[in-house]
């Protein structure tokens, strides 16, 4: 059974807590108010508020499950909240077991690549701008960024390496079988890599015409043999698979994107010939692995240990909810 306890007067300064601050830099933290801890973990107002916008773009988004319909307040920050949890708890079960400057290398290289980005987009004015309003300098702003995609990496390999470890136990053909008896939707799963260029409905047709310029010249880098776990870091706009290199999954030709079914016709490790339009934008996209149908089930069946195992690590942990959090008037 989970802990759950609240706190009576919500703590307002994080380092008095006496726990560690969960993806903000300390000195960022410090005039920050705790919502929950987990364990030893503390997570703060300003990373719920961040992620539960995540969230709330995340289902605005016509390709989400809810084909743009956005969820009541109260239970997106609940889903963010859950989210940060889980994150939490798989950090601390994989503290120390993975290079944290390899991964604050890898977060400098995706915000350097970030902010000139915005730079060429807005100006040097215009991006100061943005900071100026947000009470931020250049340097607060880098260091927050950098933090939070360092974590985001750390994220990636601890949820890698525990769905490893059940890919490394015995699985019988029988068991294989039985699972996929259950699963039929698995004989057509296909593991493919994303750059994606966003659009805007309202975006005129000399913006989208250069979006599309933008795919193709990465599209020919790609074609030409440039890395491209690289090429994601550096160009995709789809936040839920850039920190996996672009990963995503396609239950089958027309789902969820119809538009890929030619990319079935692909081997491993080949990259679709012209930029694919689908509603949120170009994409590039590369088949990542096109596994035996026994390396397919075998890993789904390792996915759901992993979504088990990590449901009982949380009922084992000691989880403390502000009593302000989701108590008060209705939303």
């Amino acid at each position: 059974m989970i802990a759950r306890r609240y706190y009576s007067v919500p703590f307002a300064v994080v380092a008095l807590a006496g726990l560690a601050p969960f993806g903000d830099p300390a000195q960022s933290a410090l005039l920050d108010r705790v919502v929950a801890s987990v364990n030893d973990t503390v997570i703060t107002q300003r990373e719920l508020d961040r992620r539960m916008n995540d969230v709330v773009r995340f289902y605005a988004r016509p390709e989400s499950p809810t084909k743009g319909q956005v969820p009541p307040n109260a239970i997106a920050r609940r889903q963010a909240l859950d989210q940060l949890i889980d994150e939490a708890l798989m950090l601390e079960r994989f503290e120390g077991a993975f290079r944290e400057n390899a991964a604050e290398r890898i977060a400098e290289r995706e915000v350097d690549f970030y902010i000139d980005s915005k730079k060429e987009e807005l100006g040097e004015a215009g991006f100061q701008g943005e900071l100026a309003r947000d009470n931020q300098t250049e340097a607060e702003f880098r260091e927050l960024l950098t933090a939070e995609r360092k974590r985001v990496t750390l994220v990636r390999q601890a949820r890698q390496s525990w769905i490893d470890e059940f890919l490394l136990k015995p699985t019988s053909q029988t068991q294989l079988d039985a699972y996929l008896e259950e699963h039929p939707e698995l004989k057509e799963k296909l593991e493919v890599q994303l750059i994606l260029f966003r659009v805007k409905s309202d975006d005129p047709e000399s913006v989208l015409s250069a979006i599309e310029k933008k795919a193709a010249r990465v599209l020919n880098l790609a074609r030409a043999g440039e890395p491209y776990e690289e090429l994601v870091a550096q160009y995709s706009e789809h936040e839920e698979s850039r920190g996996d290199e672009g990963t995503i999954e396609l239950l089958s030709p027309t789902v969820p994107f119809p538009e890929f079914a030619p990319v079935f016709d692909l081997k491993a490790g080949q990259v679709y010939p012209d930029p694919i339009r689908i509603p949120a934008g170009w994409c590039v996209v590369r088949v990542k692995s096109k596994d035996n149908l026994n390396n397919v089930v075998r890993r789904a069946i390792a996915e759901e240990e992993y979504r088990k195992a990590l449901k009982e690590l949380r009922e084992k942990a000691t989880i403390v909810y502000d009593e302000t959090l989701f108590g008060g008037a209705s939303e």
